[in-house]
């Protein structure tokens, strides 16, 4: 029987394929697999009246050959067969699972055999999804398939199953497959018939979850990354899906029109004015140049106008916020001034000095004169070296926008000593340690930060950068 097994082999790589149809054909006529496997508790079975022994080993070789068959008929476009006989291989090799890994963890066989097992597993499920597809294709979609969308459903589970088990699937060579499943079963779900709320949220979780593995295997995977940032801009995950349409502008160059008008949305949302402004006029930027996907000119100019509308607001939440700090400063001043009445002149002096720096370099922030900024904070901060405010604004200024990630990193150091409890200069001396390559360092922040905050989803996705 292992003769003709690989006879047939041979056949089919010579590509004579009826030859090799007969040989596996003759195989399985020979094994009586159904019989054996159902009825016989012993090794010892009777083949057209011999009785032979056949120990487990050889019949796992010899039902490989419903997986030789099954490829063969694939090559053949004779895809009903194939699934068939991928049935019968699954059906088999899946009842070993559990016996495969307790002979792995009793040390009877090795890692390899038991890798060689599972990816054995993967491609059959794979090949019988694709099968499936193929199909249904050449069946004009007539639904020729009993129950296709749940066998297809399966089929990707069952993939992502044995991907799952894989020691090291980062390092395979089926990577770009491991990635198009995940993408597929993420499709899969939101194309889901129930409709109900609760189904849909939950399907959404799913998709979310699906989508990021998917980029793990396939980071710039743009199908991915779009649908990811839509589900978490319709979630109202607006953190999460800022940085998924940052990866998707950067795809395009600065190009994706409609990335940046929602990352621009995703930035109001969260307060962030200025970030909103600089999408919104980039927007503007491209649709003037006839960056859209509009043809009718009335079409066109509805979006501009929209665009124009949108900054005006954020300038206007903007310039509150303004406003409303200056006030709470003001009210800093007031305070600090009441109670530093029996102070002497000098400390007194000292002391609106101290607030007359800060003010004037937090108006300099604003007005993006950040090296006269820090000049004034560093003042404020030598006749007071433990001013908060004062501290966290200069280190930020040289790690936001001056890119002294080095010097930022002091200052946040300097804050966390002072007040340990700062998640926010925590969080952003993270982001110093991952720009100078400390990621350890990195990840140790970010992580601490979670032990406080554990739902702090930007430090998550901080961290997923690491990975």
């Amino acid at each position: 029987m292992k003769a003709l097994q690989c006879r047939g082999r041979c056949y089919a790589k010579m590509k004579e394929n009826n030859l090799a149809l007969k040989d596996y054909t003759q195989v399985i006529d020979m094994l009586q697999l159904h019989e054996y496997l159902l009825f016989n508790d012993n090794n010892n079975t009777t083949i057209n009246g011999n009785n032979i022994d056949i120990n487990q080993s050889s019949i796992e070789s010899l039902m490989k050959v419903y997986l030789d068959k099954a490829l063969l008929l694939d090559s053949l476009q004779n895809y009903k067969e194939s699934i068939l006989n991928y049935n019968l291989f699954l059906k088999y090799f899946e009842n070993l699972n559990q016996l495969k890994t307790l002979q792995l963890r009793e040390g009877k066989i090795t890692i390899y055999k038991y890798e060689n097992y599972i990816f054995e597993l993967f491609q059959s499920y794979y090949n019988k999804y694709i099968a499936i597809l193929n199909l249904d294709q050449l069946s004009n979609n007539n639904n020729i398939f009993t129950n296709k969308e749940n066998e297809i459903f399966n089929c990707l589970n069952k993939c992502i199953e044995m991907i799952e088990k894989m020691s090291d699937p980062l390092n395979s060579t089926e990577i770009k497959t491991f990635s198009k499943i995940y993408l597929t079963r993420a499709n899969k779900y939101l194309q889901s018939s129930n409709n109900t709320l609760q189904n849909s949220l939950q399907n959404k979780e799913l998709a979310i979850n699906d989508y990021t593995k998917c980029l793990i295997y396939d980071k710039h995977n743009k199908k991915a990354i779009t649908n990811l940032a839509i589900l978490l801009y319709d979630c109202k995950n607006y953190k999460r899906a800022l940085i998924y349409l940052t990866k998707l502008i950067k795809l395009d160059n600065n190009n994706n029109l409609k990335a940046i008008i929602n990352r621009a949305i995703c930035y109001m949302k969260l307060d962030s004015y200025l970030e909103a402004i600089q999408d919104f006029k980039l927007a503007q930027q491209l649709s003037n140049n006839g960056n859209t996907t509009t043809t009718n000119n009335n079409e066109q100019q509805q979006p501009i106008i929209t665009l124009y509308i949108q900054c005006g607001r954020c300038y206007k939440k903007y310039y509150e916020q303004l406003v409303n700090k200056s006030n709470n400063d003001t009210t800093t001043i007031n305070n600090s001034n009441n109670n530093n009445n029996n102070n002497s002149n000098n400390n007194s002096n000292a002391s609106k000095l101290k607030q007359l720096y800060f003010e004037r370099g937090t108006i300099r922030h604003y007005l993006k004169k950040y090296e006269e900024s820090i000049l004034d904070y560093s003042r404020c901060l030598e006749i007071d070296p433990q001013h908060l405010n004062a501290l966290y604004n200069r280190g930020y200024i040289r790690y936001k926008y001056l890119k002294q990630y080095d010097r930022a990193l002091k200052d946040y150091e300097n804050l966390l000593l002072l007040n340990i409890n700062d998640n926010k200069a925590r969080m952003e001396k993270g982001c110093c340690l991952f720009y100078l390559r400390r990621d350890e360092e990195a990840k140790s922040e970010w992580e601490f930060i979670l032990t406080k905050e554990p739902n702090n989803e930007m430090v998550k996705s901080y961290l997923a950068q690491l990975k």
